[in-house]
């Protein structure tokens, strides 16, 4: 216990099914504000992502599509 700390400490062990060793996993309290703020930034970066993803989707389907007609000769 911290004065004037919000901290929750999480305490777990490893390895599985052995459980030989101690984890302490220790948060801290942040305000609704800071989390609102950090959401926002990463939707504005969500939608660059799923751009750039199906454009690699795209880019792999065309990409077997002109495999499959190299290999039936129509190239």
């Amino acid at each position: 216990i911290v004065d004037g700390k919000d901290y929750c400490t999480l305490v777990t062990c490893t390895p599985y099914g052995v459980n030989s060793h101690r984890l302490l996993v220790r948060g801290k309290r942040i305000s609704y504000v800071d989390l609102d703020d950090r959401l926002s930034e990463e939707i504005h970066v969500l939608p660059m992502f799923m751009v750039l993803v199906i454009a690699i989707i795209l880019y792999m389907v065309v990409s077997l599509i002109v495999n499959k007609f190299r290999k039936r000769g129509y190239y």
